[in-house]
């Protein structure tokens, strides 16, 4: 069975241990319950806040997704691990819990600033609806990424071949108007209009 995000909510944490650490830091590490080798570690911050890292055999890897390649076998352990893998790229998990600690902080200062008079509560309310609007997109791209992925493989692909060389001109699935082999506009396709009256 192929793990996804979904699969980790509802599950319980088991052998949590909690750990306090210099400079104002604590965290809880945890197990998953039903997947042994993946682990889970909560941090707590005076300075940064919250934040959360992942662990498979108790190797800390790049982010959940990761996790989850390594466990489904499509990633390596050390791929997953190495530290330029890790600092590459900012997966969409990643970015959606930035976001929503984002969200979350601004839920404990923007009501001390209004009360203070430093900011107005409609652009409080409006500010926290831009983040949580751009949530929605991150985790909708996140749920449809698959998808996604596929289909700008298929639009290269697509314009791969030329329309001198394409092999014959078929509706794509996105747009009918545009040819799924070399990515054609039809418009492009038709006569110039003649100008005057037909004799």
């Amino acid at each position: 069975m192929t793990l996804t995000p979904a699969d980790l909510k509802g599950r319980k944490t088991v052998d949590a241990v909690h750990m306090d650490m210099v400079g104002g830091k604590s965290a809880w590490m945890y197990g998953v319950e039903g997947i042994p080798r993946l682990h889970v570690c909560d941090y707590n911050s005076r300075k940064t806040g919250r934040y959360r890292h992942w662990y498979v055999d108790k190797r800390k890897v790049r982010d959940l997704d990761a996790a989850l390649a390594v466990l489904n076998g499509t990633m390596s352990l050390d791929d997953a691990t190495r530290e330029e893998t890790i600092m590459k790229k900012v997966s969409l998990s990643q970015q959606i819990d930035e976001v929503a600690r984002e969200i979350l902080i601004r839920a404990e200062v923007y009501p001390r600033q209004v009360a203070q008079g430093k900011l107005r509560q409609s652009i409080a309310d409006y500010q926290v609806e831009r983040l949580k609007a751009a949530l929605v997109t991150l985790q909708w791209l996140r749920d449809n990424e698959t998808d996604i992925r596929a289909y700008v493989a298929a639009k290269a692909t697509a314009r791969a071949v030329d329309e001198q060389n394409c092999p014959g001109h078929v509706a794509s699935e996105r747009d009918p108007k545009i040819c799924g082999h070399c990515g054609t506009h039809i418009d492009s396709l038709r006569p110039p209009e003649t100008q005057g009256d037909a004799a």
